[in-house]
């Protein structure tokens, strides 16, 4: 997974951009999952995605239902590759707690993944950063990764998770505010730090 994870971390980094005023949010979601690729297959394959907003896109629907436009996201599955989603994406989360990583087109109600945050910790801010935690009711839908009028597009080719493995998944966000040219320097000091360590 290092090689994976490294690759992942380089693409945010260079995909992501921001003003020193604008507030970034990086969100995970974790889990295994069983699906394809492209024209590869996996089954019960570790994964990761990750999802980075600009606290600018911030909505609020009438039931409180926050969400965010997620400028990239990326996903990298063990042992399979890293690729970057084509596809535009949502974040959200609703007063309950429940929070869902979703195609705009489909919402909340159809997620690609979603699950609840523990309790006591409904009602917070969307751009509010969590530890990582396990959601529970965690679930993916299988309409939603297999809708062949809007599929997921990753530059690995179609991408569709067809099962999530019985452990469910993480989530996790981290809020920060960028110091011009930190972006570049992360992912140079990432890059450094693994070819030090081989």
């Amino acid at each position: 997974m290092r090689n994976t994870t490294l690759t992942a971390a380089l693409a945010i980094a260079a995909m992501t951009s921001a003003s020193a005023s604008a507030a970034l949010v990086t969100f995970t979601f974790q889990g295994s999952a069983s699906g394809t690729v492209g024209a590869q297959s996996f089954a019960d394959r570790a994964f990761t995605v990750f999802a980075n907003a600009d606290d600018a896109s911030l909505v609020t629907d009438a039931s409180g239902t926050q969400s965010l436009a997620n400028g990239s996201a990326f996903i990298a599955i063990d042992g399979v590759g890293a690729f970057m989603l084509f596809s535009p994406t949502r974040t959200y989360l609703d007063l309950s707690g429940a929070v869902s990583f979703a195609m705009p087109g489909e919402g909340p109600e159809l997620p690609l993944l979603a699950g609840s945050l523990p309790a006591g910790m409904q009602g917070r801010p969307i751009i509010e950063s969590v530890s990582t935690v396990s959601l529970s009711g965690s679930r993916l839908t299988p309409g939603a990764w297999q809708n062949p009028f809007s599929p997921v597009l990753t530059s690995g080719g179609a991408l569709r998770l067809t099962a999530l493995g019985a452990d469910g998944l993480t989530f996790s966000s981290f809020s920060y505010v960028p110091a011009p040219g930190s972006i570049a320097l992360l992912g140079a000091a990432t890059l450094v730090g693994a070819r030090r360590r081989r």
